[in-house]
């Protein structure tokens, strides 16, 4: 996405900012060579990665803290099993997209945990970095689950977080 002004104090997927959440991140994590993101979810699925794979690709640390199903008991590794299962059903994806994601997500740089004390559903970024600001990280609280509409295309409103007060207590 071409745009046609810096990143102001808002991002709501390109409906009146011209950012994207997704192309925020990505051109945030891309102009700083040691940058870590932490994210916390209400909702994940394939499509946030495939969106930031590039992003993701150089991350030095990816830490994801996501909700569990208010109805059932959340298993992660079952979620995107079933996931992983719909998509190869529909002809989506080839077997080696899938093992490229499945080798991605058990590198040790990658941490991804279930809040299990109740039921979250904030959504939260948190990009680290020397250089990715003054205060050397970037937030992002608003409405966008880690999912490839969230990141996308998805009438989301997310506050972008610089100063460092802001970013501390984020953190």
């Amino acid at each position: 996405m071409a745009h046609q002004r810096p990143l102001g104090d808002l991002v709501d997927n390109g409906r009146v900012t011209q950012w994207r959440l997704g192309d925020a991140i990505a051109y945030l994590l891309g102009n700083c060579p040691r940058a870590s993101l932490s994210v916390v979810t209400a909702y994940l699925n394939l499509g946030a990665f495939k969106v930031l794979e590039r992003a993701l690709s150089k991350v030095t640390r990816l830490r994801i803290l996501v909700g569990k199903e208010q109805e059932q008991p959340f298993v992660l590794t079952n979620k995107l099993f079933e996931e992983v299962q719909q998509t190869l059903s529909r002809g989506e994806e080839r077997p080696q997209e899938i093992q490229k994601w499945e080798s991605f997500l058990k590198q040790d740089k990658v941490e991804i945990k279930v809040y299990s004390k109740g039921f979250l559903h904030g959504k939260a970024y948190l990009l680290e970095g020397e250089g990715i600001s003054p205060a050397g990280a970037v937030g992002f609280v608003g409405s966008s689950n880690f999912t490839g509409a969230g990141l996308t295309t998805n009438s989301e409103l997310i506050a972008v977080l610089m100063q460092h007060s802001a970013v501390s207590e984020l953190r």
